[in-house]
């Protein structure tokens, strides 16, 4: 099990349990825990709803949903996200299996039809035609399993996880290969062998061509296949302009590089920073709030009300400013003003001051920002002497910032109390103009070595750290382009094959038009339509089942993005542009097939 602190720390603590012993009285226990050692929630909020310790068990850690009330659940989203994805694509594949095979029936009419004449029955020929596709699907398997084994280095540097090769050799995954060579060819091979057994012998000699059922199947089957393009690339548009909007978000108010610098932040090392040629600006902070989040919560109480948990950043004096973080009411925080900074004794002779962004407000009940200036709360935040909470205390409100992303765009704008610690800085915030960064970092790190704590410098780039906490979006951006483009090749593929069975088909027919005087454009045309009609009708179905699932994966995002019509418009125009440029070559060329060549075409 782990235990998470949510208090002024943040570590993780691992024991084990007796075999056979339960988890729950020990996680009742732990939760229970501050109730039992804290005063300051006595006679109001419990101390355990104001800072949760969480009990969760390890191996639900890595797909944990964070869900205090429940803290082993775990979120498959993503997980059941890329098998689907994955389930789709083997199935557009199987589409061409079936749109193929039973489009070049007709090369095996003839001995389907002697088989039948000597005495074959329908099930004999079906089991052989079923068993032709289980081989076929085989060798594609052992071909998949050998890829996989191979890609296995490139996907764990990719997901930056460590997959053993072992791991496709455990019997659960041989079992799950199995049954899925069994369910693709029943899929892939059903209808096709159903269709080659059950032509007539009358018939198939007769060189008849397949019926309107068939072409009117394999219509069908082929506006699938691109209902899945389409879809895919519709939620790839989707994660793309999402991932954009979270980045842009966390460095709307980042202007300049900015570094964060892991150092103790002393007004020596900070005027130091400060006289550095390229640094435009020093601010320090307990951490990074405009990407890692709020960090620690705490209790504030207005007007004599309850305790309401509001998150609570450290900052310092110049800190919105250095951010261009706006002002909405009241004042930023000022070295003229003694009440600014939390005391080095923690003790305070007049209220602390204290300001909240819009959100903290309207928790709070106030009416207003501007209502909010020079009211009183009672508040208790984290402090850098007793290294834990300062104590109940008065606080005045002196200015209300508007509110800027903190943290991922999966969170909403969290109510948050801002105040002042030196004692409790956990780092410094350079602004940079960008126009010597080696130089300035070097300078940086000579006064960092000098004047801060033991052991090399720290620092961190601001866009390197926006970038890292919104990887998974990134790498959801990555795995669904891939997707996107082996959909498209499969369906590019089918189409290449569909085309030159069409044109074969229709020679004698377009030799005769030609005769009755259409021209190369007009039959170009009649061919491109053929198959531009199920690339248009797949946007029936792709649309409304792309519209549902990309819904509910944004609303998992407390900001996010609208669904645009431009983006399902975009992804049917690449569909069908995909699916005109694949046939164009074929088409072109039996457009332009003199009609002596075609009438005696067999």
């Amino acid at each position: 099990m782990t235990v998470v602190g949510a208090k002024a720390w943040a570590f993780s603590t691992y024991g084990l349990l007796k075999r056979g012993e339960s988890i729950e009285p020990v996680r009742e226990s732990i939760r229970t825990l501050p109730d039992r050692h804290s005063e300051r929630a006595a006679g109001g909020q419990a101390a355990s709803e104001i800072w949760p310790l969480i009990v969760r068990q390890v191996r639900s850690v890595h797909l944990g949903a964070r869900n205090v009330a429940s803290p082993d659940a775990e979120d498959f989203g993503r997980l059941y996200g890329a098998i689907g994805i994955g389930a789709l694509i083997v199935l557009a594949a199987a589409i061409n299996f079936v749109t193929l095979r039973t489009a070049l029936a007709l090369r095996r009419a003839v001995e389907v039809g002697v088989r039948k004449a000597c005495g074959g029955s329908r099930r004999a020929l079906f089991a052989q035609f079923m068993s032709e596709v289980l081989v076929h699907v085989g060798v594609a398997t052992a071909l998949g399993v050998a890829l996989a084994l191979a890609a296995l280095p490139a996907l764990d540097a990719f997901l930056n996880r460590t997959i053993e090769w072992e791991t496709l050799l455990t019997p659960p995954f041989l079992i799950g290969i199995a049954a899925l060579l069994v369910a693709v060819t029943l899929l892939a091979g059903s209808y096709p062998a159903f269709v080659l057994a059950s032509f007539r012998p009358s018939l198939v000699t007769k060189a008849r061509t397949t019926g309107r059922l068939q072409s009117g199947v394999r219509e069908g089957l082929v506006a699938l296949q691109f209902a899945i393009v389409t879809a895919v690339l519709i939620a790839t548009i989707v994660v793309h302009r999402q991932t954009a909007f979270g980045i842009g978000e966390s460095l709307r108010m980042i202007q300049d590089p900015t570094v964060f610098l892991f150092s103790d932040c002393s007004d020596a090392i900070k005027d130091a920073m400060a006289r550095v040629k390229g640094v435009k600006g020093v601010a320090c902070s307990g951490s990074i709030p405009l990407l890692v989040g709020t960090g620690g919560v705490g209790p504030v109480i207005y007007n004599g009300g309850e305790r309401l948990v509001l998150g609570e950043v450290n900052v310092d004096v110049g800190f919105f400013e250095l951010f261009g973080i706006e002002l909405v009411s009241g004042r930023y925080f000022s070295e003229e003003f003694g009440a600014d900074k939390t005391p080095k004794d923690v003790k305070w002779t007049v209220p602390e001051s204290i300001m909240l962004n819009e959100a903290g407000v309207a928790k709070l009940g106030i009416a207003s920002p501007q209502a909010a200036i020079g009211q009183m709360v009672t508040i208790n935040h984290p402090s850098g002497i007793v290294r834990t909470f300062s104590g109940e205390h008065t606080a005045q409100i002196v200015g209300v910032v508007k509110n800027f992303q903190m943290g991922t765009v999966r969170n909403d704008y969290y109510p948050t109390a801002f105040f002042v610690d030196p004692q409790y800085f956990g780092g410094i915030n350079l602004k940079l103009d960008g126009r010597s960064i080696p130089e300035t970092l070097g300078a940086i790190d000579r006064i960092a070595r000098a004047m801060g704590p033991p052991g090399p410098p720290a620092y961190r780039f601001f866009e390197e750290t926006v970038q890292r906490i919104y990887g998974d979006l990134q790498r959801d951006f990555a795995l669904f382009s891939a997707f996107a483009s082996v959909a498209i090749l499969i369906s590019a593929l089918g189409l290449v094959g569909l085309a030159a069975h069409a044109a074969s088909a229709r020679t004698k027919e377009i030799g005769v038009r030609k005769v009755l005087g259409s021209g190369r454009a007009g039959i170009m045309g009649l061919l491109m339509w053929q198959f531009s009609r199920p690339v248009l009708l797949a946007n029936l179905i792709a649309w409304p089942a792309a519209y549902f699932a990309m819904s509910s994966w944004l609303a998992g995002f407390a900001r996010r993005i609208a669904l645009e019509p431009w983006m399902f418009v975009a992804a049917a125009l690449a569909t069908l542009a995909v699916a005109a440029l694949t046939v164009a070559v074929h088409a072109w060329t039996i457009a332009g097939v003199r009609p002596v060549v075609a009438l005696r075409h067999e």
